[in-house]
């Protein structure tokens, strides 16, 4: 699945927030990261969801990932984090895409049976 949103005139992102889909300036490990995987196990207990990374807040505006720590991010190291924590198991994955010469952060997990 690719990461998508739409523009409205201004350059900012028309979708809004939701029970599936969060928007983050920046990914942070430390207790940023327990927060984003929260965030995701709400979602595997809803219907699925995303966070997206590189989108700054009010307005919401797609500046991109100002650094690398998405991509240096050590997927174990999530899994870890949830199977300590959760006791069932969550499907989730991890990419990064570029949308006009941008690279944004995609973390996103599907409903849990």
């Amino acid at each position: 699945m690719k990461c998508t949103f739409e523009l409205n005139s201004k350059g900012f992102i028309k979708q809004r927030e939701s029970f599936d889909l969060e928007f983050k300036e920046a990914f942070h490990y430390g207790d940023s990261l327990a927060e984003y995987i929260r965030s995701i196990v709400g979602m595997a207990n809803n219907k699925g969801g995303e966070i997206i990374f590189g989108i700054k807040d009010r307005p919401r505006e797609p500046k991109g990932l100002q650094n690398d720590k998405f991509d240096n991010c050590d997927p174990n190291k999530i899994n870890q984090f949830i199977s300590e924590y959760f006791s069932h198991e969550v499907l989730w994955n991890m990419e990064t895409h570029e949308i006009n010469r941008k690279q944004f952060g995609r973390l996103w997990v599907e409903e849990a049976p």
